[in-house]
This record gives C-alpha cells, sequence and structure tokens, in this order.
C-alpha cells in the first residue's frame, strides 16, 4: 500500500475502499497491502494527535502539509498521522503531492468524508468527520485489524454486513481542537470482547488511549441511535457541550487461539 510514499509511478497497490448495498464501509488494511477490510495499524496513532496540521489551511497548500506544515520538520511519526487523515478525508482515487526536506510525497484518499478539505479550509464539521474516521481506526496494540465502519455520511451510511457481526464502539470527538476532544462508547458485550481481543480497546481503556470511554453510547453518550440500531448518529456527552457525529464500528469474530496463532496477545 503506498498512501505515503516516494513521488513514482510504482507506487504499488492502493487502497481499496468497499461501499455496501446496504450502507457502511470496510475499510482495506495498509498492512496486507491493500484489498477489502480493515483498521490500519497503531503507526503514529497510540494518541491520535494533529498538533502539526491547521485545518484553516487546504491540504494541497504549502501551509497544509507541505514544507511549510508538519512535514517540514521531517517527523516521519507526523508524515504518518497525515496518511492517515488523508485516507480518512479525501476519496478514493484523489490524492495530495506535496514537497518534504525528502523531496516529494504522495497521499492517497480512500473514503472521503472531507473532500472539500483538499483544496479549501476544514470547517467544524470536517474536523469532526476526520476525528471521528482517526479515533475508530486507532488500536492500542498496534494490530492490523479489519473492520466495519458506519455512520450517517454520504461516504459511510449504515448497513450490516456478515463478516462482522458484532458492533464494538462508536467513535467522536475533535483532535484538531484545543484541548483535543476524543470520545468512545461501548458497543454490544460481545462486540466489546471480539474488539479486545484484537487490541481495540480504546472504548474500554481510556488511561491507554486517552479517550473519554462510556459504557452505554445512548444513555452515558448522549447519541441517537441510528435507523438499523447497530450503531449511533450525533452523541454529545455533555448536554451543555457540543454534538459530534459518530462512527461506529464492528468487528468480526475471533477467538483466543486465533488471535495466539497472529502473534498478538490476548486480553
Amino acid at each position: 500500500m503506498g498512501a505515503c510514499t516516494s513521488f513514482d509511478e510504482d507506487q504499488g497497490e492502493s487502497l481499496e475502499f468497499r461501499e455496501l448495498a446496504l450502507g457502511g464501509s470496510v475499510v482495506g488494511s495498509a498492512a496486507e497491502g491493500g484489498g477489502n477490510g480493515g483498521d490500519w495499524i497503531i503507526n503514529g496513532l497510540s494518541e491520535p494527535s494533529v498538533c502539526g496540521v491547521d485545518p484553516d489551511f487546504p491540504l494541497s497548500s504549502p501551509q497544509g502539509l507541505g514544507v511549510n506544515g508538519w512535514l517540514g520538520s521531517g517527523d516521519p511519526e507526523g508524515e504518518e498521522v497525515i496518511r492517515y487523515m488523508v485516507e480518512c478525508a479525501l476519496p478514493e482515487h484523489d490524492e495530495v503531492v506535496v514537497q518534504s526536506p525528502q523531496g516529494p510525497l504522495v497521499f492517497e484518499g480512500g473514503i472521503g468524508l472531507a473532500p472539500q478539505w483538499r483544496d479549501g479550509a476544514c470547517n467544524e464539521g470536517c474536523q469532526q468527520w476526520v476525528s471521528a474516521c482517526l479515533l475508530a481506526r486507532t488500536n492500542a496494540e498496534g494490530n492490523s485489524v479489519r473492520i466495519h465502519v458506519q455512520g450517517d455520511h454520504p461516504a459511510l451510511g449504515f448497513g450490516e454486513h456478515p463478516d462482522f457481526p458484532h458492533y464494538s464502539a462508536s467513535f467522536f470527538g475533535n483532535v484538531f481542537s484545543n484541548p483535543e476532544s476524543m470520545h468512545a462508547c461501548q458497543g454490544d458485550p460481545q462486540g466489546v470482547m471480539m474488539a479486545a481481543l484484537q487490541g481495540r480497546t480504546c472504548s474500554i481503556d481510556s488511561d491507554e488511549c486517552g479517550f473519554d470511554t462510556y459504557t452505554d453510547c445512548l444513555v452515558d453518550a448522549g447519541c441517537s441511535p441510528s435507523p438499523n440500531g447497530l450503531a449511533t448518529m450525533e452523541c454529545q456527552p455533555d448536554i451543555n457541550g457540543p454534538s459530534y457525529p459518530s462512527i461506529s464500528v464492528s468487528v468480526a469474530e475471533v477467538d483466543d487461539e486465533s488471535i495466539v496463532a497472529e502473534g498478538c496477545a490476548p486480553h
């Protein structure tokens, strides 16, 4: 997968996102070299900070991601976060080419939650959708995990997928705000357990991920249910605070033996 590489014609297979007839999306895994499925490995996102990114500037501008932005420092961790962020924001087959101290870099789109950010500013709604995507794709164990994501956005939608039957959590917030706002609420108990076996513990371990976590999405996090009842839409954890669009994650069935076989430590 070449979402962030030196710019040449041999970048390898691009990340693939599959839209489902019933809504929702299965997100392609970078660690698996593209194709259907997956969360991103944690690289740079154990604490998904975007402190080097200014949403007032377009992604394509020097102030956004170029030498006057985060890439100017040559920080590989910042480069990794930008890769995730652009994949969330821009649609598949779109890309941003920026100049870094190491030469031109290409960042490819994938989901398309904020296509306007390519050539314009990222307003609050844009920031919240990209934030929800980054939070939903965080894995505290660094494992590459296939997930199904849903949300009240034209690029997502709501729907079940037979390979991902367990609703594990919903994610929402704004990582561009000061201070950062990072929230997660738990789905059904089976989904929470399946996610934990795969290292996806941010909805149950606030210390590990730095998220504000809630046991019940509807009661504790103030979320409205999706039409299919297997996800959430808007969430308002503080009755006097802002509301956020959410992205809900469903995971596959796993067992301890399969996790151990892949070299991952079960919880």
